[in-house]
This record gives C-alpha cells, sequence and structure tokens, in this order.
C-alpha cells in the first residue's frame, strides 16, 4: 500500500458537500455497462487465483531469472512464519479485548521524549519473539516492566502479574506525576505486531502455498495460512476501535474501524481475500486444523467465509464506516473480495458488491459514492480530483486498482475520457522536467515530480494509448512486471524508446481545478512559472493563491 502517513487523520477523506452533485442514474448506469462476474476458471475452486493467472507465474517462473528470484523471497519470508508451531503462530492472532494503538503516546517515550522521533515515526521495535515488549529506539530500553503474555493468558484478571514500575495491563502506565494521558505499550505492540507481521505472514503463506514446488511443502504452506484465517475469523466480528483502542479512548471515541482505524483496516481483507483463495482448496483436506477448529472440511470453509471475509465485505457494503479509506482504496478491496467469495446466495452477493463500486444508489458520504457518479462529482473536469496534489496520487493508484479489477470482469472504466484525465495529470503537472507544484500539503519547494508509478502504468497501458506510461515501465528496473502478470515485452514494442517528447516540458492549464504553467527553455535551462488559483478542498492552506518558478534547474520560490 505505499508508505505509512503521519496519522489515519493526515489521510482521512473530509467529510465535504461533492463539487456537483447529480443524481445517481443507477439502473440506467448498469444497462450501459452490464457487470457480470467471470467465475473462477473451470478446476479450479479460486475466482482470484485463476487457472490462467497461475498458468501466466508458472511460465514466468519457467523463463524469467526474476520471476525466480521473486519466489525465492516468498518462500523465505513463508518459511519464517512457518518454522513456528501451530500453538505459537496463532499467537500472531492478539484477540480483540486487548487494546491497540499506532502510538505510545504524544510526548514519546517516558525517558526520552520525543527523541524517539529523530528518525522516523512508528520507530518503537518489537519482535515476535519477546511478545508485548517494545524497545525504544534511543535507549534500547525495553516496556512494559510486567509480562503481559501471562497477564493475558489469565484472562486479564490476575493483576499479581502486574509488576515493575512500568507495569501496562493494556489500557496503558500513567505517570505519577501526569496521570492524565497514558503510555500505551502494550497496545503499540498488539497495533504494529498486526499489520508487521500478521498480514504479512498471511500474504507470504497464501503466496508460498502456489508458488511451491513440492506439493507436501505447499500443503505445509497452506496448513499454517489456514490456521491465521481460522484464528482471525474466530476474532473478527469482536474487533471494534470504537472501545478497544487509544485512539477511542484519548482522542475521539466515535473513530470507526476494527483491529485498526478504519483507513488502515482495508489491510485485513487485502491480505486475508487473496490468501483465502490460494489456500481454499487445501482446507477440505486438512484434517489436522479441522480437528483444531472442531468443523469439517466445508464448515471450516464457510466459517472462514462467514466470519472474515463475509464481515469485511459487510462492513464496507453497508458504509458503516469500519472499514474506509481514502476514495478507491476499500473500492479495491470490495472487488477482491467480490472475486474470492464469488457469492451468488448471501447479502451482499458477489455482484451486490460489484454493483457498489460502480454506482452505489445511497452513499453514507462521499468516500462510498459509486464510481460513476464519483469521477464526475469528485474529479474535476481536467481529471484532478478534490485534494492536493499529494494526495492526489493516492487516488490514480487506487483507481487504477480498481479500474483493472473491473475489466477482469469485463467493465471497462479506462475508456471514460475523465478516467484518462485522471491517469494523465501526474505527467502534465510536471514542471521544469522534474518537480511537481508544493501546493497544500505536497512536500517541500524542492519537490520532485511523482508520475504515475510502474505498477499503474502496468495496468493502465493495456488500455491507454499513452507512450509517456511505456517510458515510466522502462525507466523501472522491474518494469512493473509481477509474478500473476503477463510480460509487457509486445506491448512496449509499440512505444519504441527515443520516440517520446521529454515528459514534463509542455505548458497546461487545469481551468477546473485551478493550476496552469508556462514552460520554456531547453535541456540546458529549463524555465518555468506555475499559477495555483483553484479552490480544491482537500489538504489545502489558507493561501490558496500562489506562484512560483523555476529556472536553470532550481525551484526559486515556494509555497
Amino acid at each position: 500500500m505505499g508508505g505509512m502517513p503521519s496519522s489515519p487523520e493526515a489521510r482521512k477523506i473530509r467529510r465535504t458537500p461533492a463539487l456537483r452533485r447529480k443524481p445517481y442514474f443507477f439502473l440506467s448506469f448498469l444497462f450501459i455497462f452490464p457487470v457480470f462476474l467471470v467465475p473462477a476458471d473451470a478446476g479450479t475452486d479460486r475466482g482470484y487465483y485463476t487457472d490462467a493467472k497461475l498458468a501466466v507465474m508458472r511460465n514466468n517462473i519457467e523463463k524469467y531469472g526474476w520471476a525466480r528470484e521473486e519466489r525465492a523471497a516468498i518462500l523465505a519470508e513463508a518459511d519464517r512464519w512457518a518454522g513456528y508451531d501451530d500453538e505459537r503462530l496463532r499467537a500472531l492472532v492478539i484477540p480483540p479485548q486487548v487494546p491497540r494503538g499506532y502510538e505510545v503516546h504524544n510526548m514519546g517515550c517516558p525517558l526520552h521524549g520525543l527523541e524517539i522521533n529523530r528518525r522516523r515515526l512508528y520507530d518503537w521495535e518489537i519482535d515476535f519473539d519477546r511478545p508485548f515488549k517494545i524497545k525504544c529506539p534511543v535507549g534500547g530500553e525495553e516496556y512494559p516492566s510486567n509480562d503481559f503474555a501471562a497477564y493475558l493468558a489469565s484472562g486479564m484478571k490476575d493483576r499479581t502479574l502486574l509488576a515493575g514500575g512500568y507495569a501496562d495491563d493494556g489500557w496503558g502506565w500513567r505517570r505519577a506525576d501526569d496521570p492524565g494521558r497514558a503510555y500505551w505499550f502494550v497496545a503499540y505492540y498488539a497495533h504494529w505486531s498486526m499489520v508487521k507481521f500478521l498480514f504479512p505472514a498471511i500474504t507470504a503463506l497464501g503466496k508460498a502455498a502456489l508458488v511451491a514446488q513440492d506439493p507436501e511443502q505447499a500443503g505445509r504452506y497452506a496448513h499454517k495460512c489456514g490456521l491465521l484465517l481460522w484464528q482471525l475469523a474466530v476474532h473478527y466480528p469482536g474487533y471494534d476501535y470504537n472501545t478497544q483502542s487509544r485512539e477511542a479512548r484519548e482522542h475521539n471515541p466515535r473513530y470507526t474501524g476494527k483491529i485498526t482505524n478504519m483507513i488502515w483496516e482495508i489491510w485485513t481483507p487485502d491480505s486475508a481475500g487473496p490468501a483465502y483463495d490460494a489456500v481454499r482448496p487445501f482446507l477440505f483436506e486438512d484434517r489436522e486444523l479441522q480437528k483444531l477448529a472442531g468443523l469439517d472440511g466445508k464448515g471450516l470453509d464457510a466459517f472462514i467465509r462467514e466470519r472474515l471475509l463475509m464481515e469485511a465485505a459487510r462492513c464496507i457494503h453497508s458504509g458503516n464506516g469500519r472499514i474506509r479509506g481514502n476514495y478507491g482504496v476499500h473500492q479495491r478491496s470490495l472487488l477482491t473480495l467480490a472475486a474470492v467469495l464469488d457469492e451468488k446466495e448471501k447479502h451482499p452477493t458477489s455482484k451486490e458488491m460489484v454493483d457498489w463500486v460502480l454506482a452505489n444508489p445511497r452513499p453514507v458520504t462521499d468516500g462510498d459514492m459509486g464510481l460513476i457518479d464519483a469521477l464526475e462529482n469528485l474529479v474535476y473536469r481536467d481529471g484532478m480530483p478534490f485534494e492536493s496534489p499529494g494526495y492526489n496520487h493516492g487516488w490514480v493508484s487506487s483507481l487504477s486498482d480498481v479500474a483493472a479489477s473491473l475489466a477482469n470482469m469485463k467493465v471497462d472504466v479506462f475508456r471514460k475520457p475523465r478516467f484518462r484525465k485522471l491517469l494523465s495529470w501526474p505527467f502534465d503537472i510536471t514542471v521544469a522536467g522534474k518537480y511537481e507544484p508544493p501546493i497544500g500539503d505536497t512536500g517541500d519547494m524542492f519537490s520532485r515530480s511523482r508520475l504515475l508509478s510502474p505498477a499503474t502504468c502496468r495496468q493502465a497501458l493495456p488500455y491507454v494509448d499513452d507512450p509517456r506510461m511505456a517510458c515510466v515501465i522502462r525507466r523501472d528496473a522491474g518494469g512493473g512486471r509481477g509474478l500473476f502478470l503477463p510480460p509487457m515485452d509486445e506491448l512496449l514494442d509499440r512505444y519504441p524508446p527515443g520516440k517520446t517528447e521529454p515528459i514534463g516540458v509542455r505548458s497546461v492549464h487545469f481551468p477546473g481545478y485551478g493550476l496552469a504553467s508556462l514552460q520554456s527553455g531547453s535541456e540546458a535551462n529549463r524555465t518555468a512559472s506555475v499559477l495555483s488559483y483553484g479552490d480544491w478542498r482537500g489538504h489545502k492552506h489558507a493561501d490558496q493563491l500562489n506562484l512560483l518558478l523555476y529556472s536553470w534547474d532550481n525551484p526559486l520560490l515556494c509555497d
């Protein structure tokens, strides 16, 4: 998912009125774009890792060294987790009664204060082999002083186990001289161990079950992955961020979510959905896991589907806010669940999930608006969404994922003119060949332009004829390639190197967004001026009128 934001609030969609409200022509839209799901390929029970995708994977591994290296990396990560016995591995899933918090305290460490942030935020060290302990990155001391794992094993009842000067019962330790705000040692471990250990373990073990060449080895990875999915399904309905987090206790009791806050909660379906799809065929034969769960194969499969995947799907589809990222992020997650579940009976069915993404008739917030309406109401006519350029990049990445998922279901939104503009503005906003205007919450005056990522270009180029995307793919050592993606060689041959004009040297006007650039000069001296005069709503600064100058490879004026 890209780099961590400084806080969940920093990435939250602002609940502002839409730029321009339009009625929701739900039924008429469906006549224009018929929606249906491509069923899992014959011979598998998989809807995400289809036979066609697995054939591509095998072909890549056979032909390319980079694919064999990627497989080796997947197996190495999976071996890390498969090396634990089942009882220990299950501890990756921390039960709901243990509070979670993405930060320990507003003022940092009890001994070293904010010095812990000298490198980056969230820099406390955690280790799965040191459960519920966090280490200060400055002094190396560990917190809390008590053995919280033992306290948890007592049902969080034996308070004689809360020993030492920094004891934490899950709800934090308080200074005697400042009892108002707690230091959330245990909650920090609980949050980040799920994010840094559990979700990557589920992902790696699921993929390893697909790429392992030995059937017995594949079954071992699938068992470990299935174990984690089952254990997560045991607890997932009980996670409630409103009542179980530092955020709720100290800042905002109405901030929703489940394991994490609502924005980061997409990590759960994004890891669990594809992993379940990968190991599902193994669940019906895994007698060891069935015995542990007290279920037969069919019951085990239904348990994970209902309590984990359908629970996540309902959180998104209902608009209850427990899983809601920036626009496009939870839509992408729901489409993944639709493909994985191929649900035809229970609400929401997979078809209802796809319909919700395309044309949700009753959005609770702008963040739940159907894609077709969002392109008209949340994206200006020149392709720019309504936030600062830095945050608008997230829209492009997420919505290209959404469009690619829809294309797999035979629904093509890439051909919509405004969607094409959404994909092109990162190229057009670039000035002096390398800079991005630092307006609103977008970097500093020296900010280099962030073009479309190779992965985004890889998704879009088959549908959008833009030679600049081919340039980006070629610049990247990986070329936007992926183990489960067909090679790009034939497509790239259509765009010979050297025949594309330089990126970011043309004058451009964004009349809807309110941004214009005037550019001149040659490679020896690119010169540009930028006028920002718009009134977009998200992540803006109070001074919206700005003039920027660039010359001799230097920015001369800043916001």
